[in-house]
């Protein structure tokens, strides 16, 4: 089984993203590094491109999974 957690607090500490950090308060670095990992899961999962709304929503779900 997966652990959903641990992959969150992993995608969000190595883009150096605190745990509930505001979505609008990343930098450009840290919205890339998101951006890159929603594209990937998203692509993966669905097998087609990602929806630029999808970024958004990922952070979010990655900040929900690392707090636990």
């Amino acid at each position: 089984m997966m652990n959903y957690r641990a992959i969150a607090q992993a995608t969000l500490a190595s883009a150096k993203i605190n745990k509930g950090q505001h979505f609008d308060a990343l930098t450009d670095d840290q919205r890339a590094a998101i951006q890159k990992e929603a594209e990937l899961v998203y692509r993966v999962k669905y097998g087609k491109p990602m929806p630029a709304a999808f970024v958004r929503k990922r952070y979010e779900l990655l900040q929900k999974r690392a707090k636990g």
